[in-house]
């Protein structure tokens, strides 16, 4: 008998609610269940008026610029990046018991190649420059004569003027003659 007690109190409770949920309401009524408490409305308003919190700007990092180099690369990444390279045209090699400092350009020049060519599905462009001078100090920022260039989606142009002579650049063929 109690058991039958309880399932009428249940069913005149869910009748008693139908009913609340059926019946027309005023506009505060509306409003508070809208947004139910309006303090805890209030409240929510003016977190989100806070201001957010600070990041840190990733820093770049710093990029190691040797002190001479004949040839430059820049390339344009499709994320908006870019990153700049040298050749490093030189290399150490032991003789009798010395260190020797060996130049050859033509090396640096095929290591930026090679690079641009393993980066060429994230780049936009990549572009390499030399300069025609005797002296190749990066510090001096003269590289003005575009040797390579790679764009997404078409043709690699290389000037067909680069020759080496003894692993030096020969940059004569790029000289105006008088």
């Amino acid at each position: 008998m109690r058991e039958g007690k309880i399932a009428l109190h249940f069913k005149s409770k869910i009748k008693m609610e139908n009913k609340m949920e059926n019946r027309a309401t005023t506009p505060a009524e509306t409003s508070h269940n809208l947004f139910g408490n309006t303090q805890h409305f209030k409240s929510i308003v003016s977190q989100a008026m806070q201001p957010t919190r600070a990041y840190e700007a990733k820093k770049a990092r710093k990029q190691f610029v040797p002190d001479y180099a004949r040839f430059k690369m820049k390339c344009f990444y499709t994320d908006g990046n870019t990153s700049v390279h040298y050749s490093y045209d030189f290399y150490h090699v032991y003789k009798d018991g010395a260190k020797v400092r060996m130049t050859d350009e033509e090396t640096g020049l095929l290591k930026l190649m090679r690079y641009a060519q393993k980066v060429v599905p994230k780049i936009i462009s990549c572009v390499i420059w030399c300069k025609l001078s005797e002296n190749t100090k990066t510090s001096e920022q003269t590289y003005n004569t575009e040797v390579v260039k790679y764009v997404k989606n078409r043709e690699t142009k290389i000037d067909n003027r680069i020759t080496f002579v003894q692993g030096k650049f020969d940059y004569s063929a790029f000289t105006l003659k008088s």
